[in-house]
C-alpha cells in the first residue's frame, strides 16, 4: 500500500476513534462521548469518506484528483463541525436561564476525544498534501525537461533517474527468428 494512502488511512481511523472518546465531562454526570450527540455522529461520517477512499481503487498509487477532494472537504468539514461543538459547550451555560443548567456548563470540560477528532482533521489535508511519491514527480518533471538538459547532463540526478524511466518502460521484444515449432519444442507443456 502507499504510504500517503497509509497515512491518510491511519488518521482518519484515529478521527473515528477519537468520537468514541470523551467529548465532554462534568463532574457529578459523568463524560459524554462524541458518538451520543448529533455532531459527533455527523463527525464520523465525514473521517469515514476518507478512510473508504483509502481502499478503494489501486492502492499502490497515491491519491489523485477527485480522491483528495473526498480526504480534504470532510476532513475540513469535520474540523469545523468539531470546533463549532467546542463553542457551543463553551457557551451553554450563557444561553439557558435555568441556574441549574448554568452550573453544570460551568464545570463542564471538553474531553480530549473533541480535541484529537480537531487534530485528524487537521492532519488528514497536511499528510496527504505532504506525502507525495517523490519519484513520480521527479519522473514527471524529467519528462518535461528539454532533450538538451539531458543530452549535456546539466542535471545530475537526471541520469539517475533516466535509469529508473529505463526500467519502468516495458520493452518491447523485436519479433523473433524462431518459428512456432520451435517455439513450441521448447516450451514446456
Amino acid at each position: 500500500m502507499n504510504k500517503q494512502r497509509i497515512a491518510v488511512l491511519t488518521i482518519a481511523s484515529i478521527g473515528v476513534l477519537a468520537t468514541f472518546m470523551p467529548w465532554a465531562s462534568i463532574p457529578i454526570l459523568g463524560s459524554m462521548s462524541g458518538i451520543q450527540n448529533t455532531i459527533g455522529k455527523i463527525s464520523v461520517a465525514l473521517f469515514i469518506i476518507p478512510l473508504i477512499t483509502c481502499l478503494i481503487g489501486d492502492k499502490m498509487d497515491e491519491l489523485k484528483g477527485w480522491q483528495q477532494y473526498l480526504v480534504i472537504v470532510p476532513s475540513v468539514l469535520a474540523v469545523l463541525l468539531d470546533i463549532f461543538q467546542i463553542i457551543v459547550f463553551k457557551n451553554a451555560g450563557e444561553m439557558s436561564t435555568n441556574p441549574f443548567a448554568s452550573l453544570i456548563a460551568a464545570s463542564l470540560s471538553i474531553g480530549f476525544g473533541l480535541y484529537l477528532a480537531i487534530m485528524a482533521g487537521i492532519l488528514l489535508p497536511a499528510f496527504m498534501l505532504l506525502m507525495k511519491d517523490p519519484k513520480k514527480t521527479k519522473l514527471n518533471n524529467i519528462a518535461q525537461a528539454d532533450s538538451n538538459d539531458i543530452a549535456f547532463g546539466e542535471n545530475q540526478e537526471v541520469y539517475i533517474i533516466e535509469e529508473e524511466i529505463n526500467t519502468i518502460i516495458e520493452i518491447k521484444p523485436e519479433e523473433s527468428n524462431i518459428d512456432k515449432e520451435d517455439h513450441n519444442r521448447f516450451m514446456p507443456k
